[in-house]
């Protein structure tokens, strides 16, 4: 089935403070020009239907969690990682 529309809702920071830190420190002992690094959780969602911005609404608040996340602004050299398609979480294999 195709989807109608997919969707993106902004998690929570993936790292705290402390283990940010940690990595950047691991990161800039190979290249010292890394000055800062962000990561936080991203859910996209496949709808098999057009969705409405009340469904949207409460997405959003069952996904919110943590620290607000920044409205990210990707520069050219963003990187971003992300599972491959078809992969389950273990939060949701849980469930």
């Amino acid at each position: 089935m195709r989807s109608k529309e997919i969707i993106h809702i902004a998690g929570g920071p993936a790292y705290s403070e402390f283990r940010k830190e940690k990595l950047l420190g691991k990161l800039q002992t190979i290249n010292k020009q890394i000055k800062d690094i962000y990561s936080e959780y991203l859910h996209i969602i496949w709808c098999e239907k057009k969705i409405t911005e009340n469904d949207k609404t409460t997405l959003e608040k069952i996904l919110h969690y943590g620290p607000l996340a920044h409205v990210l602004k990707f520069k050219d050299n963003a990187i971003i990682t992300m599972p491959r398609p078809g992969t389950i979480s273990p939060r949701t294999s849980i469930s």
